[in-house]
């Protein structure tokens, strides 16, 4: 199974539906979901400024982007994954520190990715929802992908302050 095939292909919204236990409603999860965190020893403003930036997604997630640019009619972005090229929808919102890359067709689904203040750094949280009946060893890869990419995110960014200042944006419209 290719892992190229990241966020958009393997995932669904996290559909609830009720279900009866012991005569009380309750609600139940159907689709599996999987978080990965990596510790960065840079500040949350940092780390935001690399993942908020779409230009940026081929260098740190290349698997899922081989190259970007802003589609001409309604200004989302196109990801092109040496596949095919597909529209998705980049939500930030930097006060929360969420970052979520979601189809274009449905922002139910995608990457929902968020960094938090841990210390003096941040942790930068990865979630994929995975659709009903996804080989346990697709989403394996797809994890190990995912992990790799976190890897990459903590190196960029702590490289950044070495290069950079401590202070402000460190990648303004893209990488240096």
């Amino acid at each position: 199974m290719q892992s190229y095939m990241v966020y958009l292909s393997l995932l669904l919204p996290n559909e609830l539906v009720p279900e009866k236990r012991n005569g009380m409603s309750t609600l139940q999860t159907l689709h599996r979901c999987e978080t990965r965190t990596v510790s960065i020893d840079a500040a949350p403003e940092v780390v935001l400024d690399l993942v908020a930036d779409p230009r940026n997604l081929p260098v740190w997630a290349p698997r899922f982007a081989r190259s970007v640019r802003r589609g001409e009619r309604d200004g989302r972005w196109l990801i092109d994954n040496g596949q095919r090229e597909f529209p998705i929808e980049i939500r930030i919102a930097r006060e929360q520190g969420t970052v979520d890359l979601l189809d274009a067709a449905d922002p139910r689904r995608g990457a929902f990715t968020r960094v938090v203040p841990n210390a003096h750094g941040s942790e930068y949280l990865f979630t994929l929802l995975f659709a009903d009946g996804t080989p346990p060893v697709a989403i394996d890869e797809q994890m190990r992908t995912v992990e790799a990419e976190l890897a990459t995110v903590r190196e960029l960014s702590e490289s950044a302050l070495r290069r950079g200042p401590e202070r402000g944006r460190l990648f303004p419209g893209g990488l240096p």
